[in-house]
């Protein structure tokens, strides 16, 4: 009865469910831009990321209520690349740090982490695997 009850709702209200996957989209997008910055420049000011975060969130907002199916398309397969990417770094120690280390490095001003090579092969994958779900 529950299921049935929520199918009828999101039905009801599906641009709400488009308005939140664009921002879960954006959001994810936005830490993959900052990770990327941080592995590259040895960017890591709180600014930054609060500013690179809420833009995320809000364009992707905005483009899912402008572009709902290609921002669902999009916004599923980012999410899912990073499920995959964060399931298969639990196979190896220290290969890429979690949104809570990063954030407490953050606070602190002090990197407790290295972006060893194993980093780089989860970026990879991670944009490996969202371009393949964008095509089939």
């Amino acid at each position: 009865i529950g299921s049935i009850i929520v199918g009828i709702l999101t039905l009801y209200f599906i641009w709400l469910a488009i308005g939140f996957l664009g921002m879960l989209g954006g959001f994810f997008l936005a830490q993959m831009i900052y990770e990327l910055t941080l592995m590259r420049f040895d960017f890591s000011h709180a600014w930054g990321f609060l500013a690179l975060t809420v833009a995320g969130v809000i364009i992707g907002t905005v483009l899912a209520f402008k572009y709902g199916r290609e921002v669902i398309v999009f916004s599923t397969s980012l999410i899912g690349g990073l499920a995959i990417m964060r399931g298969t770094s639990l196979f190896f120690p220290n290969g890429i740090p979690t949104m809570a280390e990063m954030i407490e490095s953050i606070v602190e001003k002090e990197r407790k982490f290295e972006l060893n090579w194993q980093f780089y092969v989860y970026l990879s994958e991670w944009l490996v695997v969202t371009v393949l779900f964008l095509t089939y």
